[in-house]
């Protein structure tokens, strides 16, 4: 092997190093970062142009460590939560318009209370206080159900601003992932820049999937 080709075989070592080395530092710098992929060197060996040449070694940029599978399952699961959320506030919501099953003020006291005024009327239709007290009863009931129609009025309402709201983070999150893809497809595989905005994207898929 001539000197020459010892040298440019130990640069190319060199080189190949302080690369994985930079790949290293990165990894270890955002092992914290939301989002960030952890990131391995390809390196291919390349044989010399003669027999006493030797072998030297090139970088064929950077592979992400994503596991396909995990990253399917955590966007399902995303989704899945943010539905279940979503669900659980509204239904908070409409249990404090309606009120506990059985207490006071509710609902369904309210009707109770009314057919078991209209019985005891039926029962002693003479009797002043009987009326007395359908009546009560009866406008008890009327106001509960305008504060209730009220209240699921709101909640609609509501609803529909935060459906308002989420389409325009959706297409907003949608635009960043077109315009991702785009800069991605100007890059070559492997290239670090490329996974960097890889991280980004799969960032905003999964805010989308909250999103939904």
């Amino acid at each position: 092997m001539s000197l020459s080709s010892a040298l440019a075989t130990a640069m190319a070592g060199l080189h190949t190093n302080q690369a994985a080395l930079s790949i290293v530092s990165s990894n270890i710098a955002n092992a914290q970062t939301p989002g960030y992929v952890s990131r391995t060197l390809n390196q291919i060996e390349v044989a010399g142009s003669n027999a006493d040449a030797g072998a030297s070694v090139r970088t064929m940029g950077v592979n992400r460590q994503l596991d396909l599978y995990l990253q399917t399952q955590l966007r399902t699961e995303t989704s899945a939560g943010a539905y279940a959320d979503q669900m659980s506030n509204v239904l908070a919501q409409l249990q404090s318009v309606y009120g506990t099953p059985g207490g006071a003020g509710t609902l369904e006291t309210s009707y109770n209370n009314f057919t078991s005024a209209l019985q005891a009327l039926s029962a002693n239709s003479g009797a002043q206080s009987a009326r007395s007290l359908v009546l009560s009863t009866a406008q008890s009931l009327a106001l509960q159900l305008n504060t209730a129609t009220q209240g699921v009025q709101a909640l609609r309402s509501n609803a529909e601003q935060d459906i308002a709201a989420s389409v325009v983070r959706a297409n907003n999150a949608m635009t960043q992932i077109a315009k991702l893809n785009s800069q991605l497809q100007a890059l070559p595989a492997g290239d670090n820049n490329a996974a960097t905005l890889e991280d980004q994207r799969d960032t905003a898929v999964i805010n989308q999937a909250i999103i939904e």
